[in-house]
């Protein structure tokens, strides 16, 4: 339960800063037109997260993850980006 805690604060900060994160992104003005992006980790979470910014910003996103049921629906609202299946977990 302790460790849990510690995961979840940290998710917390992290969380907070995101906003941070995504203006510097912004001001950066990165050029992923006709880029391809390979997220690993990007059915949920920050990868997922990151994911969707780069497909807003043109690029072509390869997601990756664990688990099956996570990735096909993160696929699906990352503008239907190709997924890849990784040491599936037997979950779909």
């Amino acid at each position: 339960e302790r460790y849990y805690n510690i995961i979840e604060l940290v998710r917390e900060d992290l969380m907070k800063n995101f906003n941070d994160i995504q203006c510097e992104f912004y001001a950066i003005n990165m050029k992923l037109e006709n880029k391809v992006v390979l997220i690993t980790g990007g059915s949920r979470g920050i990868g997922k997260a990151i994911g969707r910014l780069f497909a807003q910003h043109g690029a072509q996103v390869i997601i990756t993850s664990k688990n099956g049921k996570l990735l096909k629906k993160a696929s699906v609202e990352i503008n239907d980006s190709f997924c890849i299946l990784g040491n599936s977990r037997g979950d779909g």
